[in-house]
């Protein structure tokens, strides 16, 4: 029996099936900081990136089309950082997607996203899509 998936910060582990090794001071092991991707940096597709941003527009829901007669809901904002713009997709609809809860100006940290090959077009260029995974998080920043 394999451990069971962590859900927010609960973990359980049984003694009978389970080994842990506490590693202490190992710098083999990247920290968060160093897996944060500047946004020009995401690239590949269906990659998991963490990035941080600031976010540019009030989020909004969208049909977004499956097929032609097939649609599902989004949720969407952008994002951007020095380096360039983003536009971070949930694909639930605005009273359960953690998109919905931001504001403009806010300062995120978001771990766990995928890119896919999705653009929007604006009217200076295409800006590519990130979207949240079951494992993605977003944790508003606030810095002195």
């Amino acid at each position: 029996m394999k451990p069971t998936r962590p859900y927010e910060v609960k973990l359980e582990l049984y003694a009978d099936d389970t080994y842990i090794k506490i590693i202490e001071d190992d710098v083999s092991l990247p920290t968060l900081s160093k897996l944060t991707t500047k946004i020009k940096d995401i690239g590949k597709l269906h990659e998991v990136y963490g990035t941080e941003g600031i976010v540019l527009c009030t989020p909004a829901s969208a049909k977004e089309f499956v097929t032609e007669e097939d649609y599902q809901m989004i949720t969407y904002t952008t994002i951007r950082d020095y380096t360039g713009q983003i536009r971070l997709v949930d694909k639930q609809d605005s009273m359960t997607s953690p998109i919905s809860r931001l504001n403009i100006g806010d300062r995120i940290k978001v771990v766990g996203v995928e890119t896919n090959s999705h653009y929007t077009e604006t009217d200076e260029k295409s800006i590519r899509d990130i979207t949240l995974t079951e494992y993605s998080s977003i944790q508003q920043r606030i810095d002195a």
